[in-house]
Formats: structure tokens, C-alpha cells, sequence
């Protein structure tokens, strides 16, 4: 609760924080033991990602994405029930402003009855529940977020009147102190010019509004962009901020792009000086794959600007041939057997697109099955009638079925957005990598592998032909164990990859460290995380194969089982031809634990073949 007069002068006051004395001053440390839980147990849980572990079954298994914990949540209200004992944190009300007859209104804002209304006068609550007297709102103890349309004088004094708090994105305008960048307005305001180029920077000012005060803080944020914040909370002002550059660092910037033009122009300057060790080990192992690291990460700004110009699985994928026509019989057996696609011979081709020209009443002689066959085969939705059917099919393929590889490449290259279901499913395996590579040391001990470093790099390309990009989800450095005298996992292990592959020119039996690309998927579906339990139970959770494999009648094509899609397995194979990758470890891993992990070799031969299908079919038609 509030604090008297009497121990104002004897406590030390953080921004929003008083201390009670009256506990601290004659009570021990106080310590949060729940009832037969170590601290070490809810630590391991605050720690998300790395919170795995294996049970009696040998499954491995971590914190999911999306859970609620009860524990966790009793462990965070006993921490708020212990700390209210010692401080007390003011409560505020936040509330959102945004106009609704502008685009891309904000739905929450709205559901807040926080939209302004029609009258250009009237705000938030005001303009929706009737009260036409602005003097008549107060709100203390509120703070009103919005965006930068709302920084004219008449708002902030009514934010004034009303008791409202403000934080505020802020466009740059003549009544300011900064300025940045080109403007379009005139003023008489000496305002001071900052560089959008340069090392990090915050500057601040402040000013009168009514009875609050309201600080600007700019900030620069190092990668040539600068932004306003403008905000009657003293704890947003620019001297709080640890990562402030002081006032008279502004030289320094001056300074320190001058130093970067003149190493620039040094034909002995090398940045990869001044990589760290960590960094230094990433490049080398990048190196040694013969790929650059275009990019710092995956799916910042900077990675969604350059996949869209390299041939990246997806569109690989697309621009697959799906005709025999100058196909030999090995790259025939390569995309049909081993990825899966559909290939037609020209002849059957021909035939398809012959049925279109041929007359109504010829076409409705066939049978109702025959009709359907060829409706599906052109893309279109099936009916029962064959007045229907014949007219789809005089229409001709779908556009899509016809499209050239160059507009197949551009479609997949930029993608439209995702649909709601869509967009979770891919949300929910993005955040799951993590954890999966948390689980990765175990994945790898089933293996029979040692674990020795992995990373996840951004956005590589392969340095001979630069078209060829990829964004592996991992890239592990793995030790194999000789094999020792009968060592039955050895022995098993060396026998499926001799048994399973006829056409490997290297022998499959590692005995020393090597290079291993990571792909991991988190299935949404039910009944499609149901189908690799399955397969999970049939197979084992821990496996090894040669992409494509070598399928004889009483046997099961464990590659193809594993790796459950076609766009997977050119997914893989993609991989392994752009990074120069032998091996490349599939995961299919659940919100919560891993299904299975295989281990898949990709022979140099196939990768070879691969390539020169890809290359000649984006020849023929860029």
C-alpha cells in the first residue's frame, strides 16, 4: 500500500516501486520453497527451450510451444504473493486509440470501444457512449496508447484534462527539437539534424503539457533508421534507457563512419578480423561447404528480401520436369521412385490435352469415370453430370497445370500469405525448432553419433553458383564411433546403408567427424501425427536409410515412409546439393516430444543427377 511521510525519508524509491519497511526492516530474507519442489525444478521451467528429458520408454520429450502449466502458474503467484510483501508496483490502466476510418484498424482497440467516433471532436469512450462534454471524462491512473496521428497540441491537452498518461509513436513535425532525414515542412525552430547513419543513439527533451510533463526520446537504431517516442512516463525518457550514448558520442558517430569509408577503401582490410571465436567457427564450417552466409538469421527483414531471388527448395520443386521428355533412366528413377513425382510420357501428354477439342456429344460417349479422370486430370472440381464434365473439359488444363517453369519459380519465390489455419501450423513449427534442437544431443546419441556443435544459419547460398539458396534448420558437427568387434549397432547400421543403396560410390560406414544438415517439421494434423506414430512403431524412433532406398517386393521403402511428402524429399535433397551435404537428419517431433529422427545419406551420384535435371529445365525456359 501507499507509504506515509514518516518513511518517505528512510526509503530508497525505484521509477513505480516503494518499499515497505515495515517487513524488510525486521524480518529475515524471506525464501520460496514450494511444497516438495526444489527451485532447480521451476528454473528448468522458466528456461522453456531446454527443458527436456527422456522417460522410461525412451522418448524424448520437452516443454510444449502452446501449454499450460499449473505448477508454474501457482510458482509465479507465490513469487507475486512473496514480493508484494516487500515492494509495491502501482497499478495502471492501458488503453489504445486508433481511428476507424482508416485502414488496417486495430480489432482490439475496437472491441475496447476505443475507436474514435465521427466527430472530430470527441474520443475514445467519449464519442461512443453518448457523453458530448470531453471536460467530463477522467480517467487517472490510465495511460492512452497510440499511434503517431495523435500528437497535435488539442490531443494531448485533453489527454491532460482527462488525468491520461501518454505513450506515443511520433512523426517527425516544426513544433519538435530533432529532425532527421528529408522533411517537408517549414519552421523557425532551430532543430537539431541527426545522421540517420551511425552507432546506436538516444537523445531526449522534454516539455510542459498542462499539469504533466511530456518527454521525447529519439532513438537511433544503428542499422541506418531513426524513430520518435514521445510519452508523460518520466521511466520512457531518454536518460533511463542502459543503452544510451551520451550527448557528446554524437562525434563519435561523425568519427566512426569516416573510419568505415577509409577501411572501405583499404585493399587490406578484411572484416573477418574481427569475427568473434564463435563466429570464426561458424565460417569455417560454412567454408568448408563451399556456402556463404548471406544472412545473420532466418525470418528477419533482411532474409524475406533475398530468398525471394534464389532458387530455393520450393521453387526447385516447382520446376521439377513432370514429362520423361529428355530424362534419362537414372533421373527418371530419381524423380518418380525416390521423390515421388508423377511423370508422364510426351505421348501421354499429347493424348491428355486432345480430349479438350473433341466435341460434346463425343465426349459424353465416354463413361462417367473416364469423364472424372480427365476433369481431375485438369484441375477441375468433380461432378456427377456429364453435361457439367464435358464443358470443364472442353475449357482445357487450369491455368496452374500450364504454367511455364519461370512462372512457376516467380509464383513460389513470392508467396501469398497464409491463411489463418495456415499461418498457425507454420507459427507452431517455427517455434518448436527450438526445442528440437534443444533434444538434438539425444537424437543423435540414439544414433549412435556424438553431438558436437550445431547452429542455425541464416540464409546460405552455394558460392559456385549463387541462384542455389537454402535455410537449413540446423547444421550439426557429428563424431561416429569406429566400429568396434561386435558391436551389433555398428554392425546393423553399417549393413542397412551397404543393403539399402546399390548405386553409392562412398562407403557408408563413418569413422570420424563430419557435416550433418538438420530438417525439422512439427505436424499439426491429427490423423497425419497419427500415420507417423505408425511408422514410428514399425520402424523404430531412431533410424538410418539412403535417400530413395532400394525397394524389393517384401520390403518397405523406409525413406519415402519417413520423409511422408514429395516437397520433403526435394526439400532434402535441396539441402544436400546447395550445402554440399552427405547427410542430412529428417525430424518429425510433436508439440512436446520427437516422433523420430532419421538419418538419411544423400549418394554423390543422385545429388549430381539432381542438379543437372534442375539446371536444364530453368535453362530451357529463363
Amino acid at each position: 500500500g501507499e507509504v506515509d511521510d514518516t518513511q518517505r525519508n528512510n526509503e530508497y524509491i525505484l521509477p513505480n516501486w516503494r518499499h515497505c519497511q515495515s517487513h524488510a526492516a525486521h524480518e529475515p530474507a524471506l525464501e520460496l520453497q514450494p511444497e516438495g519442489r526444489a527451485p532447480e525444478h521451476f528454473a528448468e521451467k522458466l528456461r522453456g527451450a531446454q527443458c527436456q528429458g527422456e522417460n522410461d520408454d525412451g522418448d524424448l520429450y520437452f516443454t510444449e510451444v502452446y501449454s499450460h502449466d499449473p505448477e508454474l502458474e501457482k510458482f509465479l503467484r507465490d513469487c507475486g504473493t512473496q514480493a508484494s510483501r516487500l515492494a509495491f508496483i502501482r497499478g495502471v490502466t492501458d488503453l489504445l486509440i486508433d481511428d476507424e476510418k482508416m485502414q488496417q484498424r486495430s480489432s482490439k482497440t475496437n472491441d475496447l470501444s476505443m475507436s474514435r467516433s465521427k466527430s472530430a471532436k470527441a474520443y475514445g469512450v467519449v464519442g461512443n457512449s453518448g457523453v458530448t462534454d470531453p471536460e467530463q471524462v477522467k480517467m487517472p491512473g490510465s495511460t492512452m496508447l497510440g499511434d503517431r496521428g495523435y500528437n497535435e497540441d488539442e490531443d494531448f491537452q485533453s489527454r491532460d484534462r482527462a488525468k491520461l498518461g501518454w505513450i506515443n509513436t511520433t512523426k517527425r513535425g516544426p513544433n519538435l527539437c530533432y529532425k532527421f532525414g528529408q522533411v517537408n515542412y517549414r519552421t523557425n525552430i532551430d532543430q537539431r539534424d541527426v545522421p540517420e547513419k551511425g552507432p546506436t543513439l538516444t537523445l531526449g527533451a522534454m516539455r510542459q503539457v498542462g499539469s504533466q510533463r511530456s518527454y521525447l526520446t529519439l532513438y537511433r537504431n544503428g542499422t541506418g533508421h531513426d524513430t520518435l517516442l514521445q510519452s508523460s512516463d518520466p521511466s520512457l525518457s531518454a536518460d533511463k534507457f542502459d543503452y544510451v550514448t551520451t550527448y557528446e558520442d554524437v562525434k563519435y558517430s561523425e568519427t566512426f563512419e569516416e573510419a568505415v569509408n577509409k577501411l572501405s577503401d583499404d585493399e587490406e582490410y578484411d572484416p573477418a578480423d574481427l569475427l568473434d571465436e564463435r563466429d570464426f567457427d561458424r565460417r569455417y564450417v560454412l567454408d568448408s561447404h563451399n556456402v556463404l552466409e548471406v544472412t545473420k538469421g532466418q525470418g528477419g527483414s533482411e532474409w524475406r528480401a533475398t530468398r525471394p531471388f534464389h532458387i530455393t527448395s520450393t521453387s526447385a520443386h516447382a520446376a521439377l520436369p513432370r514429362t520423361t521428355d529428355k530424362l534419362n533412366a537414372m533421373q527418371q528413377r530419381l524423380l518418380q521412385n525416390d521423390i515421388g513425382l508423377k511423370l508422364s510420357t510426351p505421348e501421354e501428354v499429347a493424348q491428355d490435352l486432345s480430349w479438350q477439342s473433341m466435341t460434346k456429344s463425343n465426349l459424353k460417349k465416354e463413361s462417367a469415370e473416364k469423364l472424372k479422370e480427365i476433369a481431375k486430370s485438369y484441375g477441375h472440381p468433380i461432378s456427377r453430370n456429364k453435361d457439367e464434365l464435358a464443358d470443364l473439359i472442353r475449357t482445357g488444363p487450369k491455368p496452374d497445370l500450364t504454367m511455364t517453369e519461370t512462372e512457376k519459380v516467380l509464383k513460389c519465390s513470392f508467396l501469398a500469405p497464409l491463411q489463418n489455419k495456415d499461418a498457425t501450423a507454420h507459427k507452431l513449427g517455427s517455434l518448436n525448432e527450438p526445442n528440437v534442437r534443444g533434444a538434438m544431443k539425444g537424437i543423435f546419441n540414439g544414433l549412435n553419433l556424438e553431438l558436437m556443435d550445431l547452429f542455425e544459419p541464416g540464409f546460405v547460398v552455394d558460392k559456385s553458383n549463387k541462384w542455389a539458396g537454402t535455410s537449413l534448420d540446423g547444421l550439426a558437427t557429428v563424431r561416429a564411433p569406429t566400429p568396434s568387434q561386435g558391436n551389433e549397432t555398428d554392425k546393423e547400421a553399417e549393413s542397412l546403408s551397404n543393403n539399402e543403396s546399390d548405386d553409392s560410390d562412398e562407403d557408408t560406414s563413418e569413422d570420424s567427424t563430419f557435416h550433418c544438415g538438420v530438417e525439422i517439421k512439427t505436424p499439426s494434423n491429427g490423423s497425419l501425427r497419427t500415420k507417423l506414430n505408425e511408422s514410428k512403431h514399425r520402424h523404430g524412433m531412431f533410424t538410418r536409410c539412403n535417400f530413395g532406398g532400394k525397394p524389393c517386393l517384401f520390403s518397405y521403402d523406409l525413406f519415402k515412409r519417413l520423409v511422408y511428402k514429395p516437397e520433403y524429399r526435394t526439400q532434402v535433397m535441396w539441402h544436400a546439393v546447395t550445402c554440399n551435404l552427405e547427410y542430412v537428419l529428417f525430424v518429425a517431433a510433436g508439440e512436446n516430444d520427437i516422433i523420430y529422427a532419421t538419418l538419411i545419406k544423400i549418394p554423390s551420384d543422385k545429388r549430381r543427377n539432381f542438379f543437372e535435371i534442375l539446371q536444364r529445365s530453368l535453362r530451357a525456359h529463363t
